[in-house]
Formats: structure tokens, sequence, C-alpha cells
């Protein structure tokens, strides 16, 4: 929409704000607004964002794993009251082979939906709601804690493969599910609202989400060596390593952001390469093959993460 600047003595101009967007976010007369200016456009913050308030949905013909991911994004999206309605108790576990109760999996996912409770529930029907919020001050905080437990992670592959330790691998699941909740609780955060550029906002979206994915290749291939149980060849381990030191290399270049660290992951990425490339005449066993390709599709990921943590910067 158009607005004609009003001119105000020699100094001052000033434009009408939309009426129906006053009145959606309850500005009045003596209102505080905060306005700051990005290159040829002024973004216009009241202090007072709307809830989303609630969304129906039925996943009667969805299975587990989608049912998780719709919940979760919904949360994300920030509403704050979700009905669940489904007319069969029952939704395939595809992975397992077996049936699960479609009430379970709800609460399943809802633990890892920090402040959302289910606070009704029958035969066909949930209701979950969310009964408290993080203080936005808290993002950084929760964001670091989700590159340290990532970190973690990684360590924690590689201690348990070098030494088959089983339990350690066993571990590795329940850091992810709190990697999980918190990367849902971030992102949560900053669609409800953010004090950052609207135009960087949707670079460190992409980037939070990116380290999901490569917390789920770690929890993929521990999954995997639980069924190997076996001491990996040299140069599979030597590989993970490289992995391994990659991810700690990124989360460093996070927070210390330098063209050199940016050189330093672009050479170690490519002496990984050459050990992929290499990996053909070593006579690797094939499981491992299907391990190690979990681990280096996390390379590229990272190098999008890159690129996005760039655009932060500047």
């Amino acid at each position: 929409m158009k607005r004609k600047v009003i001119q105000i003595a020699e100094s001052t101009q000033l434009i009408s704000l939309p009426r129906k967007w006053a009145l959606k976010y309850g500005v009045k007369k003596g209102d505080e607004l905060d306005v700051e200016a990005e290159s040829d456009h002024l973004i216009i913050r009241t202090g007072n964002v709307p809830d989303l308030k609630e969304v129906e949905i039925t996943v009667s013909q969805l299975d587990r794993s989608s049912i998780f991911h719709v919940l979760r994004n919904l949360y994300r999206r920030g509403y704050n009251v979700i009905k669940v309605s489904f007319d069969k108790p029952i939704t395939p576990h595809y992975r397992l082979k077996e049936p699960k109760k479609i009430i379970s999996v709800l609460h399943e996912e809802v633990h890892r939906l920090p402040g959302l409770e289910i606070i009704q529930q029958k035969e066909n029907f949930c209701l979950i709601k969310n009964v408290s919020e993080v203080n936005e001050k808290e993002f950084d905080n929760i964001l670091r804690r989700v590159f340290i437990l990532l970190t973690d992670m990684s360590s924690d592959l590689l201690t348990g493969m070098k030494n088959v330790d089983l339990v350690m691998m066993e571990t590795i699941e329940e850091k992810h599910f709190s990697v999980t909740k918190f990367i849902n609780l971030c992102l949560r955060m900053l669609n409800q609202r953010s004090s950052l550029e609207s135009s960087k906002l949707p670079f460190l979206y992409h980037l939070i989400s990116t380290i999901w994915f490569i917390s789920s290749s770690i929890k993929y291939c521990a999954r995997d060596f639980l069924n190997y149980k076996k001491a990996l060849s040299p140069e599979t381990y030597k590989l993970l390593e490289l992995i391994d030191y990659q991810i700690k290399q990124f989360y460093e270049f996070f927070y210390k952001f330098d063209f050199e660290r940016i050189r330093k992951l672009s050479e170690n990425k490519e002496k990984i390469k050459i050990v992929v490339d290499q990996l053909p005449e070593k006579n690797i066993p094939a499981k491992e093959l299907i391990l190690l390709d979990k681990m280096v599709n996390c390379l590229e990921m990272m190098v999008d993460m890159i690129g996005a943590r760039v655009a932060l910067q500047f």
C-alpha cells in the first residue's frame, strides 16, 4: 500500500499507519514503536506480537514420523493451542514395522516441545496447549547449548566406536532428543519474535534447522554401529575423526567469525574428500561404507551453514 509523506515544519516528515495493522497489534495514541532503518525500507515493531491462538488438524492418514513432523512444525510456527483429532487409534511405525497408538505418539513428541502440555485427551481427540514461554533473552544460551550437545554427540560417536562401547552409543540417542527439543524452542522463538534484522532471519533459521539434520546423521550412524558391533577399520575411523574435527571447527567459527577459519574448514573438507575417494581401494566392509555415508553427507550441510553464517555477519 502507498502512503503519502506529510511534511511538518522543515525537518519532520510523517506517514500514517494502516488502520487494520494498528488494530491488530493494539496500537493506540501515545504508544511507543520501535523504528529501524534497513537499507531502503523501515521496520516498525510494536512490542505486541499477536499470539497464533489455535489450529486444528486431523492425523488419521499420517504415520508416526509424519505426526512428529507436523506437530513439531506447528509448534515452531508459534501456535499455542493445537487440537489433534483422529478416527482410528493406531498409526504405523515404518522403521520398526509395528503399529503405535496415536495418543502415545503425541505424548512422545510433546516431550520434545518445551512449554507444551497435553491438557485433555479422549479416544479420538487430544488438546495440546502451551503453558509457559521462555524469555527471549535466553535464546543465545539455548543456541550455544545446541552446539555443545552436537559436538558432544560427535565426540561420543568417535569414542564409542573406538572402544566398541555400546552403552555410550545408546546415549547418543538421548543427546539427539535434547538437541531436537532445544532446536524446536529456538525456531519457535525466532518465529514469534526476533531482534535480528528481518533480512538475516531466514539465514539463522536455516542454519539452526540444518544442525538438526547433522545431529540426526550422527544418531543414525550410532544406530548402525549398534547393529555392527565391531571395531572399525583404521580408514573408517580416520575419516570419522576428520568429520568430527570439521563439526567442532564450525562451532568455533560460528562464534568467532573470520576468513581464516573459513579457509581451514575448506581445507579440511578437501582432505576428507581425498580420503573418501581412496575408500574403494581399501576394501572397507560394506556396512562401514553405509555408516560413513551418513556422516559424509554432513560435509555439504556444513558448506551451506558456512554460507548462512557469512550472511549473518554482513
